[in-house]
């Protein structure tokens, strides 16, 4: 049994399958006592596997809901690559959301290792989405320097998220967080249409009358951030900048594989997510304490990996790898409370003196100890565990499994066997009698039906058939003997 992260409440008796109930439960509760914010509650799985199979399950489960997923980052930390543009999409696609004062009551599903790593500053991811709408002033040039300096990469054919192209006054533009690339097509400084097309063949499938656009990276390329970036560098690392590549790509405003990494270094400071959800309820998987450890631990063993092989001795002409201080990144004395902003709320399998709610659930049998025991009988057990079940299903599967296996599992052979017992082959006749009944009484329906039908033909062993004349031409014109041939060997 685990003890509950200090400064967190708990809910007992949760057992896997049950979390999708009790989060509708919680954002009922939230929004009947009249929760305003951006987020009414916020799910932190403790992997991202689990994270989206609730992401999956959420939608039928409470249809009309908006539902936000921000995954961690997949990549290492102090990685030389930039995360995936999936992830980035998703990402700020659900931080623009966040920051959009038309989103209300939204449900936020996350992990651990996301929770654990800081975000850009909540009032400049504001003003980084790109608004616009068809038959207005739009300077299409204002479009494509954003797209730009917000992580869009420039391609002659747009095909994928985080790309677009520009081919006169049509601009195509893959966006965060969309289903399908958007077409903006100019005429001088109107923007006429915004449509969206097919990647494949570079069709339009529909038309929009307005749209809100989001970055493709957490880092924004501006002035301002470039500037700060550079003051930030040299500070930390030195002034040697010569033949540092990442710094010589910065100052120049491009971008740079892996620059996500720098994060701290581009603003004033970073902020945690409850700055954006205001004041929503975190909501924990159970074992997330195990799991944020084990991220502190592993982000802090990188980046000592890091720091000595670039204070160490360095072969002439290599590529030094300058990572930033793993407590400007990441959030590394943090706990579960600090990280929820003191309201949280961890589920538990378990009931426990800390659980301040019993959600009702219970563990099912899983029969750990019949296999372990080599004079049980795996099968008595579970008719057991039948007769105290009270739900109709599980009562009725452990009912149907008890019936068609009268079997014993042979815990020193690790193997199933059938016991020889009276009951075991008394039900096995049963059966071979049964079914031998049925068999003969299939066939001789068959052969009455085949003579009503066919009355010239003469049945013989297995599928041979020989024609029989018809009876009038045969002598006397009476029937002959429809027996069955003996099988020729």
């Amino acid at each position: 049994m685990n003890p509950v992260s200090p400064g967190l409440s708990a809910i007992g008796n949760v057992p896997e399958g049950m979390q999708p109930f009790i989060l509708a439960r919680l954002v009922e509760r939230a929004l009947s006592e009249g929760a305003t914010g951006p987020a009414s509650l916020v799910f932190v799985a403790r992997d991202g596997r689990r994270m989206q199979r609730l992401a999956d399950v959420l939608p039928a489960l409470m249809p009309g809901h908006t539902i936000l997923t921000l995954p961690a980052w997949d990549c290492l930390p102090y990685d030389r690559v930039s995360p995936n543009a999936v992830t980035l999409s998703a990402r700020m696609a659900t931080l623009a959301a966040l920051t959009d004062p038309m989103t209300k009551g939204a449900i936020v599903l996350t992990s651990v290792n996301a929770l654990v790593q800081a975000l850009p500053p909540r009032d400049v991811v504001a003003t980084m989405s790109f608004s616009a709408k068809a038959g207005a002033v739009v300077d299409s040039e204002r479009l494509i320097a954003w797209a730009a300096g917000n992580g869009y990469l420039r391609v002659p054919t747009v095909r994928e998220a985080g790309e677009y192209a520009v081919r006169g006054g049509l601009v195509d533009l893959f966006a965060a967080g969309m289903e399908a690339p958007l077409r903006f097509d100019f005429f001088g400084s109107t923007l006429e249409t915004i449509r969206s097309f097919d990647p494949e063949s570079q069709r339009s499938t529909g038309s929009l009358k307005s749209i809100s656009l989001s970055p493709m990276s957490e880092v924004m390329l501006t002035p301002e951030t470039i500037r700060h970036f550079r003051g930030r560098y040299t500070s930390t690392f030195g002034g040697n900048t010569a033949d540092d590549q990442l710094y010589a790509a910065i100052s120049a405003g491009q971008r740079f594989p892996g620059m996500e990494h720098w994060l701290p270094f581009f603003y004033d400071r970073l902020d945690p997510l409850a700055a954006y959800t205001g004041p929503a309820q975190f909501v924990f998987d159970d074992q997330s304490d195990h799991a944020l450890a084990e991220r502190q631990d592993q982000v802090a063993d990188y980046y000592e990996a890091r720091e000595s092989a670039r204070t160490g001795d360095n072969p002439a002409g290599a590529t030094v790898y300058k990572p930033v201080p793993a407590e400007t990144l990441y959030q590394m004395s943090a706990g579960l409370a600090a990280l929820a902003g003191g309201q949280g709320v961890v589920l538990s399998p378990f009931a426990s003196e800390d659980s301040s709610e019993n959600a009702g659930g219970r563990m099912p049998p899983n029969f750990a100890a019949e296999r372990g025991a080599a004079d049980t009988n795996l099968f008595e057990a579970g008719g057991q565990a039948h007769r105290r079940t009270r739900q109709k299903g599980p009562a009725r599967r452990c009912r149907r499994l008890v019936r068609r296996h009268p079997r014993t599992v042979d815990a020193t052979a690790g193997r199933s066997r059938v016991e020889a017992d009276e009951k075991g082959r008394e039900l096995a006749r049963r059966r071979n009698d049964a079914a031998r009944h049925h068999s003969l009484r299939h066939a001789r329906a068959r052969n009455r039906l085949r003579d009503r039908c066919h009355p010239g033909l003469v049945r013989t062993g297995h599928s041979r058939r020989t024609h029989h004349p018809p009876y009038a031409a045969q002598e006397g014109g009476e029937r002959p003997d429809r027996g069955v041939e003996p099988r020729r060997r």
